[in-house]
């Protein structure tokens, strides 16, 4: 199917192949963890200290609102696992980091 914007403009046409990060970029990592597992809450923790709270904190599982509150800012939830498969993260905590062109995916232990 075409890509067509909200008045109905075909942007790109069926079957053309499009790299979004040629148009948009991510402005900062993404963390993937679970807020239900301690170790985790405190790695995130930890890399808001490291990287001066310039992340954005995805929870796989767990509390968001209990986060959003503690630490005054917003939390996502990734609904479904929608983004954790897209992405291909397959364990958490994973930190999602563009490189040019391409999205790199490190999973690692808290």
């Amino acid at each position: 199917e075409p890509v067509v914007d909200g008045q109905g403009h075909v942007l790109y046409p069926a079957g053309t192949r499009a790299n979004p990060l040629d148009v948009v970029s991510l402005s900062e990592p993404i963390l993937f963890f679970d807020a239900r597992d301690p170790d985790q809450v405190a790695y995130a923790e930890r890399m808001r200290v490291e990287r001066d709270d310039l992340f954005t904190p995805i929870l796989v599982a767990g509390s968001w609102v209990e986060l959003n509150l503690k630490w005054k800012r917003q939390v996502f939830f990734d609904q479904k696992g929608e983004l954790t498969t897209k992405l291909g993260v397959r364990a958490v905590p994973a930190l999602v980091v563009q490189e040019g062109r391409a999205l790199r995916v490190t999973e690692f232990a808290p």
